[in-house]
């Protein structure tokens, strides 16, 4: 009674999707002398920080 049908068959069916992978085609512009961090690593810390609320 009052179930969504849309959530509850998405929750049977879930579809898996990973940040890594989505965004693992991404060329890293920076010039190799300057690279401390992998850019991966900065775009999924970023991809936190906004659903987190950060704002800075």
């Amino acid at each position: 009674m009052g179930e969504n049908n849309k959530s509850k068959t998405a929750m049977n069916n879930p579809i898996e999707v990973s940040l890594l992978r989505h965004f693992e085609g991404v060329e890293d512009p920076r010039d190799n002398r300057g690279k401390e961090h992998n850019l991966l690593d900065i775009i999924v810390i970023a991809i936190c920080a906004v659903i987190s609320g950060g704002e800075n």
